[in-house]
């Protein structure tokens, strides 16, 4: 099989307890795999020690350039931070791995195999399976399916995911860094403007963390991003309205709205808690 190399992207920040699970989860599922790959972890301007602890953990694959280390100088948000890290990838393929997730050890053959299989696509979606083993989401089969942009903006990728994204199409569309998050936008523009489908692959390939009090997706983190996920639903509809059916494009929007009410409550009551 011809080699088809990619980049695995890990945005950190404060993550130096689970740091070293996904950098050796990339490394030790594509070890001598028919894939080549890089992995290029962006610090979003940590305070703990992921510095002290890859640096030392890693001085002999940093030296290789099997991996790479940037700390950035200021906070930039993980949209921002993985933005910095696809702009300085070599290969043909961005892969973007949440810093408190692993991959799947046997999942590499299956990952090569499907890059190469669908290299004229923009985006291939691979499948999770939570900390308990369990899948995450409803589109699992036994083969492969596309996904064009009116099922995206319908059904989104059918569960949680790991993107890869074409470096090229990426590049020319990046994430908007001031949502630090929402990614399904730059899913959804890069469909528009290349008018291919996505991949939906029936390859699982990451294990999600759902734990965490740290992660965007918790509680405590989804109610202090919900002013920039409203910001993101209205900007969704703002753009893709016309490809939207109307109960999707009016559940953004209300959506939007009981996400800002309850973004401003919560900061009027700490106010008056403080």
């Amino acid at each position: 099989m011809t080699k088809l190399a990619a980049s695995f992207v890990i945005a950190t920040y404060n993550r130096g307890y689970c740091i070293c699970s996904a950098i050796d989860s990339v490394l030790e599922t594509f070890n001598n795999h028919a894939i080549a790959v890089e992995t290029i972890v962006v610090d979003d301007f940590s305070t703990d020690k992921t510095e002290y602890i890859i640096r030392n953990k890693y001085a002999v694959e940093l030296q290789k350039g099997i991996l790479k280390y940037i700390k950035l100088e200021v906070n930039r948000g993980v949209s921002g931070a993985r933005n910095v890290g696809a702009s300085t990838a070599r290969s043909s393929w961005l892969i973007f791995l949440d810093s408190d997730d692993v991959l799947i050890n046997n999942s590499g053959p299956q990952v090569a195999n499907e890059l190469n299989k669908y290299v004229d696509k923009p985006i291939v979606f691979f499948r999770c399976i939570d900390q308990n083993g369990q899948r995450v989401g409803t589109a699992y089969s036994e083969e492969s399916q596309l996904i064009n942009l009116k099922e995206f903006l319908q059904y989104g990728s059918k569960g949680e995911s790991l993107v890869a994204f074409s470096k090229t199409i990426f590049t020319q569309t990046p994430f908007e860094e001031e949502l630090r998050g929402y990614e399904g936008l730059t899913i959804a523009r890069i469909l528009k403007k290349t008018g291919e489908s996505a991949v939906l692959s029936f390859v699982i390939a990451r294990k999600y963390i759902q734990t965490g009090d740290d992660r965007l997706s918790s509680g405590a983190g989804f109610a202090v991003r919900l002013h920039l996920i409203a910001r993101g639903h209205r900007l969704m509809v703002r753009e893709f309205a016309k490809i939207m059916p109307f109960r999707v494009a009016f559940f953004y929007i209300v959506k939007s709205f009981a996400y800002e009410i309850t973004y401003y409550k919560n900061k009027m009551l700490d106010r008056v808690i403080k």
